[in-house]
């Protein structure tokens, strides 16, 4: 005989909760309602699924939430069958067995939309591309039971790889567009800075593009603290870059802007350090010594100009000093 495995488990689950959904909605008077009590198989066999479905949408005040409701009635609904292959964990065979066009009735759109919604699910989680039609589904599911927007954020919220974030990114991202709600939006935020790390760790992203995708996070949340993290750090990062690009140019104007309208310490220390590094470096340069203090006293004004209490200051004055009385050449 055949083992009792994991799908059949998962079967009987399933048909008992339908069944006990049909009994509550008996009333103790009607002494023919036990023809109804059956499974969505037998309906299906016995061809009374119609009738079921009447009946469901006839005692829709019985059941405990919209959800529940539409829950019963998808499963003997025309989605039914793909309903049960997804319960199953079959989702490529979920998706082949909706029922194809217009369903048209509640329960069939619900059935259909709750079958690629857990297909997408799924397939974010691999990292791979959901059903076209994710985005559109999400959204009617959304409406209805705030409990897949948690299912949506709790997913999007363990994807780790590159790809699941690629594609959860891209997926909320049209959910968005389509309807933008603020937990979602602040999942966008989180998967989109989370993203960019990724791709500017593994060099596959510039600070600049970094910079403009942290920018669109916090549009989204404001309040993401990842982002606005990433944001101050890649910041640094680009201004460390221009300034070094001003200095090695001997663009000393833009380099003492620069340093000057920054709010960060590590960016005006590297302006300093580069400068110390050409005093302490003046000993090994074949200069005349007027042409040595000629350069000094240019480096002060540029750094004065930044900072016009800088250490640097007082050792160019004192090297300028001994040079002029002839102590050092």
């Amino acid at each position: 005989e055949r083992d009792f495995s994991d799908t059949d488990l998962v079967c009987w689950n399933l048909e008992q909760r339908l069944l006990e959904n049909i009994c509550s909605l008996a009333d103790g008077r009607k002494k023919d309602l036990h023809f109804f009590i059956c499974t969505p198989r037998l309906a299906t066999r016995y061809g009374i699924s119609n009738t079921i479905l009447a009946l469901i949408r006839k005692k829709r005040k019985r059941f405990a939430n919209l959800e529940r409701y539409l829950d019963t009635g998808a499963f003997y609904s025309a989605a039914g069958d793909a309903l049960t292959l997804m319960e199953k964990g079959e989702h490529e065979k979920a998706l082949q067995a909706l029922p194809g066009g217009e369903a048209g009735d509640e329960f069939s759109d619900w059935g259909i939309a709750r079958v690629i919604f857990a297909c997408g699910i799924h397939s974010l989680g691999q990292g791979e591309n959901p059903p076209r039609e994710f985005p559109a589904m999400a959204v009617a599911l959304l409406d209805k039971a705030p409990l897949f927007e948690k299912i949506l954020i709790d997913g999007a919220a363990r994807a780790e790889e590159l790809d699941a974030l690629s594609r959860y990114e891209e997926s909320l991202a049209a959910i968005h567009a389509l309807q933008p709600r603020k937990g979602l939006d602040q999942a966008l935020s989180f998967v989109m800075s989370r993203r960019a790390l990724k791709m500017y760790n593994k060099d596959l992203m510039i600070d600049k593009v970094m910079e403009n995708i942290l920018r669109k996070a916090l549009v989204l949340d404001p309040e993401n603290e990842h982002a606005r993290g990433l944001l101050d750090d890649t910041r640094v990062d680009l201004e460390r870059m221009e300034l070094q690009k001003a200095l090695n140019g001997h663009k000393m104007n833009r380099a003492c802007k620069i340093a000057m309208e920054t709010k960060h310490a590590k960016v005006r220390d590297d302006f300093f350090d580069f400068f110390e590094t050409m005093v302490d470096g003046l000993d090994e340069v074949d200069l005349e010594r007027a042409e040595k203090i000629i350069t000094l006293n240019r480096i002060y004004s540029w750094c004065a100009r930044v900072d016009d209490d800088h250490d640097i200051l007082y050792d160019i004055e004192e090297i300028i000093e001994e040079l002029e009385e002839g102590s050092i050449k």
